[in-house]
């Protein structure tokens, strides 16, 4: 309850945070330059009033005491106040997991894992995570603190990071990645609340989809949009940065077109310019693989919705692009996600025959066996590298996926050309 009751007051740092990081850098500037100017007038090199390391001791301090620990102290209780609105981010973000949720995560056996077909694929069927969960985020929503999430979503802008990101300033480059990591926790929150939210218990339940529309509309609007934008084409000095924040605002686009699909609102999966753009950058080249598998999934859940030739040619398209990546995962993914898309015939004409998409699979279909062959052998190898086993719980999905391709492809295929493809 405390910390329910402290989270509006925590989390309102926004501009707060953005302020102090501006005023952080040209403090450090204004140093840097006086001392430069100190050095040049009278020959003599003035006395450095850069912040003093961690356990570093220079003789300069003497003369320098106040002028380099008063930017110092400001930075450090700056990081201090952006650390502690990360902690509740995360803490808000596990009190919206089920506890189904986590005694699955927990397992990590074997029996555990599912392939597509035996579930994993209908988990948004489901619906919203019950109790505890559901319960925080009704009262996240209620109190308005869900906005303020959002905002620390999108937030920092992506000026301030590239100013930050490429300051001389000696503090800058860490405040940059603390922001970004920030980012990424608010993301995640945002991710499990939308996963989370359910009407009222004793709600009308055909009154349900429409209660929640408004609400997912806004963090679609507010969010996926601005946060997106941000996301794409960013510098090369700045992509480790947002390396983090990608990864997590790829897992909410899935989330939230899964929840939309679940609740039947079609409406929802107009996603504004940028977050479509974003998913076609991920899909293509993604920061890791879990970012390109999630941006694959959220295009077959797109795909299997938007039956009109022209949307669903699009994301067929990347789809089949995506087939030939070189991370067999990742190609996998893609493959599962074409025979997901098109177990109907509904567009065997209209999209399949002009992608040409049997013949780009059969390409794919006789390198399936051998890449997984290679991927299992070059995974074992790794695993037992670092200490760890078969039974590790991203190595036994990973492989189960691997399988369910190579499996179902051929059948795949020799079904659609029975059909006259």
């Amino acid at each position: 309850p405390e910390l329910m009751a402290r989270a509006p007051e925590v989390l309102s740092n926004v501009e707060k945070g953005g302020d102090a990081a501006q005023r952080q850098v040209d403090v450090s500037v204004m140093e840097e330059a006086e001392e430069e100017k100190g050095g040049g007038s009278s020959g003599k090199k003035a006395p450095s009033t850069k912040p003093i390391g961690h356990h570093k001791f220079e003789e300069q301090f003497m003369h320098t005491e106040g002028a380099a620990a008063a930017p110092h102290v400001a930075h450090s209780e700056w990081t201090q106040e952006v650390i502690v609105s990360q902690v509740v981010l995360q803490m808000l973000a596990n009190m919206m997991v089920s506890d189904e949720a986590e005694e699955e995560d927990a397992g990590g056996d074997d029996e555990g894992w599912m392939t597509d077909e035996e579930g994993e694929g209908d988990m948004e069927d489901e619906g919203p995570a019950g109790g505890e969960a559901a319960a925080a985020a009704a009262w996240l929503a209620d109190s308005k603190v869900v906005w303020r999430i959002a905002a620390l979503s999108t937030f920092p802008p992506q000026e301030l990071l590239d100013s930050l990101a490429q300051s001389p300033a000696r503090d800058a480059p860490d405040m940059a990645h603390k922001l970004a990591e920030r980012q990424a926790s608010a993301l995640d929150c945002l991710a499990n609340w939308v996963a989370a939210i359910a009407p009222p218990p004793d709600s009308d339940p055909t009154t349900h989809a429409g209660l929640l529309e408004p609400l997912l509309a806004a963090v679609r609007d507010q969010v996926l949009g601005p946060a997106s934008a941000a996301a794409v084409g960013v510098p090369s000095i700045l992509a480790p940065v947002f390396e983090a924040a990608q990864l997590s605002l790829s897992n909410l686009v899935l989330v939230f077109l899964r929840r939309a699909t679940a609740l039947g609102l079609p409406g929802l999966l107009a996603l504004p310019a940028p977050a479509q753009a974003a998913l076609a950058e991920w899909a293509r080249s993604g920061t890791s693989e879990v970012v390109r598998v999630h941006a694959i999934r959220a295009l077959a859940t797109l795909g299997t919705v938007l039956r009109d030739a022209s949307s669903n040619a699009a994301i067929g398209s990347l789809l089949l692009d995506s087939t030939a990546a070189p991370s067999a995962p990742v190609a996998a993914e893609a493959v599962i996600a074409l025979m997901d898309v098109y177990a109907e015939d509904d567009l065997n004409d209209s999209v399949m025959r002009p992608l040409d998409m049997l013949t780009r699979l059969d390409h794919v279909n006789k390198g399936v066996a051998g890449a997984v062959a290679a991927w299992v052998t070059s995974e074992k190898q790794r695993l037992k590298a670092i200490g760890k086993g078969a039974k590790d719980p991203d190595y036994v999905l990973a492989k189960a996926r691997l399988q369910e391709a190579k499996t179902n492809l051929p059948r795949f295929i020799a079904y659609k050309r029975d059909l006259g493809l």
